[in-house]
């Protein structure tokens, strides 16, 4: 697939997102030993990476190397080559909101903040809780809409993350988001994106749900369809380390919001067939004259295998893979391939991918 330039012809933008990272420890042992880059693992994904104008993952624990040392589960501390790895492959910003955030405590939110902005990795979800650095938060990150905009538009795509969970860590300085703990909140700064001239539309990107379940409970169903009637136009989930269904919705707006309950595990050492199976989403949206923002004009989403192959070293090799037919994986996966989406919106081949990522053609 040809790399398109990431502006785009006004009015139509591609969105992706991808589910948790995490850097278990043998994945950390085989990029040490092998001085290899996190980014060999998605290689065969760096063409939609790079084509998509805004690119999303959750990262799914600290960085914070003067906290403590690389360390993987329970208590995770991701080295800052993830960091690093994910900007170069075209990533423009990461979730820090999740049950892991508060793995090095307080101070590693802080350091994981400082390392993200060192490498100019956007984040959303986490403060520092430092006011007197003058350095000014937002519980959101603002992505720049990459095009040649009229002066009237708006030029910017907002993202809010939130937790439902900190593994029992307390939140002392309020330094984490929740989704239900803070949903006012959650309320009043989406209608505070809302109103801003400059941002085109909301999304958000809550982390919650029952680990390893591919069910839906109520509250989270309840809690997307509200926000999506507050005018948000996506709720991209992760943390059920499994894939779950994707959903429509018609708000009472009459606009529809995409609601993908759990992406599952993009990079992980978790070998349950379950956990390796996860998804790509990919929206596509265009813009509205009438409300002045953007809204959800198609979504695709692409099926992803990690394979695992252990090496004459003892470490384990890493690889996406995309899944065009469902055959190649194991009869309990193939049912959450088949709940997941309606096989009208999932990718079949390469070609189906360029189409849906090829520039809209604007007519004289």
């Amino acid at each position: 697939m040809p790399v398109i330039e990431k502006a785009i012809q006004w009015p139509r933008l591609t969105i992706g997102a991808v589910g948790d990272v995490i850097v278990h420890e043998r994945l950390r042992t085989r990029q040490e030993r092998s001085k290899n880059a996190y980014s060999e693992i998605w290689q065969d994904l760096q063409p939609i990476i790079q084509n998509v104008q805004i690119m999303y993952a959750n990262l799914e624990g600290p960085v914070a190397p003067k906290s403590g040392k690389p360390s993987g589960y329970p208590v995770f501390n991701f080295p800052e080559q993830i960091v690093k790895d994910l900007k170069k492959s075209g990533f423009d910003f990461v979730s820090t909101a999740n049950n892991h955030a508060l793995d090095q405590k307080s101070k590693g939110v802080v350091e994981t903040i400082q390392n993200l902005r060192l490498h100019k990795l956007g984040y959303t979800g986490t403060q520092t809780g430092d006011q007197a650095s003058g350095f000014s938060e937002t519980w959101w990150h603002l992505s720049e809409i990459k095009s040649s905009l009229p002066e009237e538009k708006p030029k910017y795509m907002a993202f809010v993350a939130c937790t439902e969970m900190t593994n029992g860590y307390r939140d002392k300085k309020n330094q984490i988001l929740k989704c239900y703990e803070d949903e006012s909140k959650i309320i009043e700064i989406v209608d505070r994106l809302q109103l801003a001239g400059n941002v085109a539309a909301t999304i958000l990107l809550p982390h919650w749900g029952e680990e390893y379940s591919t069910k839906i409970d109520s509250k989270r169903s309840d809690w997307s369809k509200k926000m999506i009637d507050k005018g948000v136009l996506a709720i991209l989930g992760s943390h059920p380390h499994v894939v779950q269904k994707v959903d429509v919705y018609e708000s009472q707006l009459n606009r529809q919001g995409l609601i993908v309950y759990s992406l599952g595990n993009f990079i992980s050492n978790q070998r349950m067939d379950f956990t390796r199976f996860s998804i790509m989403a990919l929206l596509s949206l265009i813009y509205d004259e009438r409300i002045k923002k953007y809204k959800l004009e198609d979504y695709r989403t692409l099926p992803l295998w990690i394979d695992r192959n252990v090496q004459k070293d003892g470490t384990s090799k890493y690889k996406l893979k995309k899944i065009f037919d469902k055959t190649e994986l194991t009869k309990d996966v193939q049912k959450i391939y088949d709940a997941h989406n309606d096989p009208i919106k999932t990718f079949k081949s390469d070609s189906e991918i360029e189409k849906f990522l090829k520039p809209l053609e604007l007519s004289d």
